[in-house]
């Protein structure tokens, strides 16, 4: 299969799914993140549908795990890999960081500001141990900076998520604690008009 996230798609089983990947097509710039992936053992956190996930076990030689708290959505995107016949993949609907050792990378594309702050914290820790030495966190998240873009992808959320509360992390106090904590970080800023991402490229030292 060639490597067109849009095909891939094609393969989801149900027409919600494929709905909501076009959207997030839309609104994730994946393709300039896969780039920053090494290949080796990468686990996805929070990978919802899994679209992500089979995108870089298509793209490279990557062993990928992708791992959500919602099964229905796990329970899609592993129809989804199995139509295109992957064996380089693994969806499992837990959190695994506290099992996993010596991965190559972790993915955590969106997923934070859905954590509240104090298991913000925990979560990246549990990252940091997991993470072999050189490997890397890569983080896309949303830029707290106020202003048409912010609060346009606050009320984006709100909506997409039926209310939920929100906790948005700058970029900047990110950067901080990755730091504290033994990273070297390389800052992208791959906004668009409408979303103000930011993407960091976090090399365990």
């Amino acid at each position: 299969m060639k490597k067109n996230i849009s095909k891939i798609i094609k393969n989801y089983p149900s027409l919600l799914s494929r709905i909501y990947n076009r959207l997030r097509l839309i609104l994730i710039p994946f393709k300039k993140i896969e780039k920053y992936v090494p290949e080796g053992t990468v686990l996805d956190v929070g990978c919802g549908y899994g679209l992500f996930s089979i995108y870089l076990a298509l793209s490279s030689k990557r062993d990928v795990i992708g791992s959500d708290l919602d099964k229905d959505r796990i329970s899609i995107a592993k129809k989804a890999s199995k139509n295109i016949n992957l064996n380089n993949i693994r969806f499992y609907a837990k959190d695994l960081m506290d099992d996993m050792k010596n991965l190559d990378a972790i993915i955590m594309v969106d997923v934070l500001h859905h954590i509240p702050y104090k298991k913000q914290e925990i979560l990246l820790k549990k990252a940091i141990r997991s993470l072999r030495k050189g490997g890397k966190i890569i983080i896309k998240d949303l830029e707290t900076k106020k202003g048409f873009r912010y609060y346009w992808n606050y009320i984006h959320d709100k909506i997409m998520t039926m209310f939920e509360i929100q906790y948005f992390i700058s970029s900047d106090n990110l950067v901080g604690f990755l730091k504290e904590n033994g990273f070297k970080i390389k800052r992208k800023d791959i906004s668009n008009f409408f979303y103000a991402h930011y993407l960091l490229i976090c090399e365990k030292e």
